[in-house]
């Protein structure tokens, strides 16, 4: 119930807003790729959503990642700093075998154009057992 009330309020907030970002995404937030989409609260704050994949022998994981992010800087250069967390959702030979809840966190540099981005990212995942420290790097698209 919680992920959907918090999925609500990420649109409610992020409907008028006057930008949007559409990005894919490598070894970030996502696992080992995925997709995003990044709405504008404000000038400085995004909300993210993303739906990502992580194929592994005979074991597929598949998450959604939700992070708030700020962006500081110039208006074609950014640092990004922003937290939330990961649902992750485990197959084994197309079985659910497991759900889990990650942290996630993104620190990296935003370059912005009239109508592309590219960023790269440092991107960690955390579980109460583990830290994995990813590298993501995204394109994509501007949408105003």
């Amino acid at each position: 119930m919680t992920k959907y009330l918090l999925l609500i309020s990420i649109l409610v907030i992020t409907r008028a807003n006057s930008q949007t970002m559409v990005y894919a995404e490598l070894l970030g937030n996502g696992g080992f790729y995925s997709v995003n989409v990044e709405p504008e609260i404000n000038k400085i704050w995004s909300a993210r959503i993303g739906a990502g994949i992580f194929p592994f022998d005979k074991n597929t994981f598949v998450s959604i990642p939700m992070l708030i992010q700020a962006r500081w800087g110039v208006p074609n250069h950014k640092v990004v700093l922003g937290g939330g967390a990961s649902i992750q959702k485990y197959f084994y030979k197309r079985e659910s075998v497991g759900r889990d809840y990650l942290l996630t966190a993104s620190v990296g540099y935003l370059y912005l154009t009239d109508k592309s981005l590219f960023k790269i990212s440092f991107t960690p995942l955390v579980t109460h057992k583990a830290f994995f420290p990813w590298i993501g790097i995204a394109f994509g698209y501007r949408f105003r």
